[in-house]
């Protein structure tokens, strides 16, 4: 049947990685922390984390499930509250996303970051 390899796109033992949409030699997933959600997108054949789209907190929602095609990603961001349940589609341009970069230690110190 030949020698495809099957491998995870991305992981992380303390975040919640879901819905991944692919495109072509690209995808797009969700990522969410205690803090906050965000869109992610990355080139498949790359490793690490990709780049930022879109970022939302958790006190004004949560970002669920995604879309991805040429020069647009779309996510589904979730409001519930006690009274209704609120869901809008926001479409994210592709182009000139920021890199998640780690922070590092704040204070000072010699640190390489």
């Amino acid at each position: 049947m030949g020698t495809h390899k099957h491998r995870a796109l991305v992981r992380s033992p303390r975040l919640l990685l879901f819905d991944p949409a692919v495109d072509g030699k690209s995808f797009a997933y969700v990522r969410s922390d205690a803090r906050r959600s965000r869109l992610m997108v990355r080139a498949r054949q790359r490793h690490g984390t990709g780049r930022i789209l879109f970022t939302l907190k958790r006190s004004a929602g949560e970002l669920w499930s995604d879309a991805l095609t040429d020069s647009l990603a779309y996510v589904t961001v979730l409001n519930p509250s006690a009274s209704n349940a609120d869901a809008s589609i926001i479409g994210v341009g592709r182009k000139h996303p920021k890199r998640l970069r780690e922070r590092g230690p704040r204070g000072g110190g010699n640190h390489r970051f």
